[in-house]
């Protein structure tokens, strides 16, 4: 069951077992569509005239699953679903323990302020629920903010960032802000860390504790470069 237009039913749109919203269990479970869990939405928003939705999956182990992703003007009461306009698929494969995240984006418009719903999809057919509806915010342009000190260290440094969520990032550092034109060194060893990246500066390209503020001061100003697709952009 991919890809429909349902709505204004009287009870879920999806009801596997006929008696209301099935939660999300741990591992297989036999019964209707095996009891398939459903996704969980972790980020819905607009941007420009695209719209990304985010979330994560627990099911089996190692296996690929389809996530289909609905719109609403409404959400159904229960809280979950119902899908009037389908905006797409990704797919996602778990992991050892049966975890998998997922981004999706849809570039045919912005639906900031519309609801947003889910579902799963294995690859022998068992469709989920409807996942609980998130509504749609409308997001920012990327940004980075430097939100913790710099530890120096005597092998490198350590600093915090913290990042608008759903985009990609380049990070850089010089250790000669006199060049010209200026050599950039990428930043390779970086540890994401729940919504914060920290990331460590191996001792070959150690940067002196004044220099490395400065850089950062000045980085953090209009350094940063950032890429979204195939744009590069500078600030």
């Amino acid at each position: 069951m991919r890809g429909n237009s349902i709505f204004n039913n009287t009870g879920l749109g999806i009801d596997l077992n006929n008696d209301g919203v099935t939660p999300n269990h741990v591992g297989f479970l036999a019964g209707p569509n095996d009891f398939q869990n459903y996704p969980v939405i972790t980020n819905a928003h607009g941007y420009a005239a695209t719209t990304v939705v985010a979330g994560t999956l627990n099911s089996l182990a190692n296996q690929t699953y389809f996530i289909d992703v609905y719109r609403s003007p409404a959400p159904d009461p229960s809280g979950y679903g119902q899908g009037k306009f389908y905006l797409g698929s990704v797919n996602v494969t778990t992991d050892g323990s049966g975890n998998g995240s997922f981004a999706c984006t849809n570039t045919a418009g912005n639906y900031s302020g519309q609801y947003v719903t889910t579902t799963a999809t294995s690859a022998g057919g068992d469709t989920s629920e409807f996942s609980l509806a998130v509504l749609a915010t409308n997001q920012p342009a990327p940004s980075a903010q430097f939100t913790g000190p710099l530890t120096w260290h005597t092998n490198g440094f350590v600093l915090t960032l913290t990042l608008a969520t759903n985009f990609s990032y380049r990070l850089q550092a010089t250790t000669n802000l006199a060049a010209n034109p200026i050599v950039w060194i990428d930043l390779t060893n970086v540890r994401r860390h729940q919504h914060f990246i920290h990331f460590h500066r191996p001792h070959r390209h150690q940067l002196p504790p004044a220099l490395l503020s400065r850089r950062l001061a000045v980085m953090q100003r209009r350094q940063m470069i950032w890429r979204q697709g195939t744009r590069t952009r500078r600030i």
